[in-house]
């Protein structure tokens, strides 16, 4: 993870907008778990209501705070959508011109060596890709990561005191690894397979630009048909690849989603313990495996994310490596000047 220190560096320069983008995104995460538990005690309480009512049994609930509540939710949780979009795309270009400043001060430092040691199409995917695998390093990774820890967190703590700490525990032996799925084991098990992708995808792209553009040396040579194979069969190795992490990611992203429904029954299961017990009522068992529904959300955005983990350290390394300034600079002695000479260069 060291080839990203300088890149977070540049990131966490602006931990006011980090900040704030990542409480309109934890906004919306609520609103959303919290519309959907709220709805769920909404109309278990009326049901019961409804039943004790049909057998003769006086009986009352309150509609408009908790109807309340429910609009209250779900206009927060689409002004909070609209707001952290419009914020956090704008986060993400005032970090790309961060990188993009920063990336251009190293090339400028740097030797003459170092820069003719990359040709063309090798630069542009330094230029482009390698630094598009940055700019959302913020937004897609980070941001989610901690969001999705802190929500969890959360839910542990409401099970807690509003319920047992022994459904806090078993949420918690469930919950734990189920975020370590979709994010540390997709890691593990697609990082070298996606590292080794950011290299070929370089080559064949390099091979590519260089095939348009000696297009005619290449016909006039007799090779333009085997050096159209060369890259066919690139790119194919590289779907194939692609389809092997695809796979490895969408098993985690499914184990992980079971995971979370296996807590969402558990939570009932327990809940309907305590509700026999007298400890809650009817209603409070319905709310917490509905907010534990929206984890859902939470968790389905992480295993993309660090199943590209592999390909953003490629890109900072040989960003580190292609673009870093010559050691000796800043070193150099100022030459003295000689007066008989007309220009100096």
């Amino acid at each position: 993870m060291r080839e990203l220190g300088p890149w977070l560096a540049l990131i966490f320069r602006r931990p006011g907008r980090l900040v704030t983008g990542g409480l309109l995104i934890l906004a919306t995460l609520l609103a959303g778990m919290g519309l959907l538990a709220l709805s769920g005690w909404f109309i278990t309480a009326t049901a019961l209501t409804g039943i004790l009512l049909a057998a003769g049994v006086q009986a009352s609930i309150n509609l408009y705070v908790p109807g309340g509540g429910i609009r209250f939710f779900a206009v927060a949780r689409t002004v909070a959508r609209y707001a952290e979009r419009v914020y956090n795309h704008d986060t993400v270009l005032r970090l790309l011109t961060d990188i993009r400043v920063a990336l251009f001060e190293r090339l400028s430092t740097a030797g003459r060596d170092r820069r003719t040691r990359l040709r063309g199409p090798q630069w542009l995917s330094r230029l482009t890709n390698d630094v598009d695998a940055l700019d959302t390093l913020y937004l897609r990774l980070i941001a989610p990561t901690a969001l999705a820890a802190l929500v969890t967190a959360i839910l542990l703590i409401s099970a807690w005191l509003m319920y047992r700490g022994e459904l806090a525990v078993g949420l918690a032996l469930v919950l734990v690894p189920a975020f370590l799925v979709a994010t540390l084991l997709v890691y593990l098990r697609t990082r070298h397979l996606v590292y080794q992708q950011t290299a070929a995808r370089e080559r064949v792209r390099t091979d590519v630009i260089e095939h348009i553009e000696g297009f005619g040396e290449l016909t006039a040579a007799g090779r333009i048909g085997k050096h159209a194979a060369l890259c066919l069969r690139q790119a194919g190795q590289i779907t194939r690849n692609e389809a092997r992490s695809d796979t490895r990611t969408g098993w985690n992203l499914g184990l992980s989603q079971v995971m979370v429904n296996l807590s969402v029954v558990l939570a009932l299961w327990m809940g309907l313990e305590l509700f026999q017990a007298g400890t809650v009522t009817g209603p409070m068992v319905v709310l917490l495996p509905i907010a534990l529904l929206g984890l859902q959300e939470i968790y389905s955005m992480l295993p993309d994310a660090f199943a590209r983990l592999g390909g953003t350290l490629a890109s900072a390394a040989a960003l580190n490596r292609d673009c870093a300034p010559e050691p000796s600079q800043g070193a150099h002695e100022q030459q003295p000047h000689r007066s008989d000479c007309a220009l100096e260069l």
